[in-house]
């Protein structure tokens, strides 16, 4: 079984090793108000650049959502409306549901963790799942279980100060992308401070795209655009 210094050591060779991508997804939201599905093209780059453009069956723009720095934008076409703000976790929930931080987004996008990790924590084996279960010690309430062999991270939770779980991220399906594996299939199921499930199945990716001309991770929203501020 890995010790935590190895499980990190892998983990900070994945993340030197790609630095942004460019792709397709589907995305389904599941919650009390129903179910939604749309397909999104989807670009993000380290530390925390990403932007989300749902798309229609007309391959008209349904939605964008950008998040650069500590920035936040998200334009709505069918209420002409742009919500701009800070990049923060319920901000980046707001286009479907993904309401996690763009830096913890990015990591999980480019197949890393939410956490940089210095090697300190408790390792041990899951025999129910057949997994590496770690906790980090520099990450409070996070905890990752671990395929044993290739060290993808299948499954993450988060839980708050009285430890109950917030949200839950499972991966699989995962697929070589210049030598670190990337997963195809995302779900994450949010427990507070509503409940719902977003899968995420990603169609096409390119890794280490160099971004060249407008920046993708800014958005100007169209003439006569209602814009309004939220925290």
């Amino acid at each position: 079984m890995p010790t935590a210094e190895a499980v990190a050591a892998a983990l900070a060779e994945r993340r030197s090793k790609l630095q942004s991508l460019a792709g397709r997804a589907s995305v389904q939201r599941r919650g009390a108000a129903g179910r939604e599905r749309v397909v999104v093209r989807m670009w993000a780059q380290r530390p925390r650049s990403v932007r989300f453009e749902a798309v229609g069956p007309m391959n008209q723009t349904l939605g964008v959502l950008v998040a650069k720095g500590k920035s936040f934008g998200l334009y709505i076409a069918q209420e002409n409306r742009y919500l701009h703000g800070p990049a923060t976790a319920e901000n980046l929930g707001r286009l479907f549901g993904l309401a996690l931080a763009p830096e913890q987004l990015v990591e999980i996008l480019l197949g890393g963790v939410p956490v940089a990790g210095e090697g300190r924590g408790r390792v041990e084996w899951d025999g129910e799942l057949g997994l590496v279960h770690y906790q980090p010690d520099d990450a409070d309430g996070l905890e990752l279980w671990l395929d044993p062999g290739a060290l993808t991270v299948n499954r993450l939770v988060q839980r708050d100060a009285a430890d109950r779980t917030v949200h839950e991220l499972t991966a699989r399906a995962f697929e070589s992308h210049d030598g670190v594996p990337l997963p195809r299939r995302i779900s994450f199921e949010r427990r507070s401070p509503v409940e719902e499930v977003v899968t995420v199945k990603v169609r096409k990716v390119r890794v280490n795209v160099k971004f060249e001309g407008a920046d993708p991770f800014t958005y100007q929203p169209p003439e006569g655009t209602l814009r309004e501020w939220v925290n």
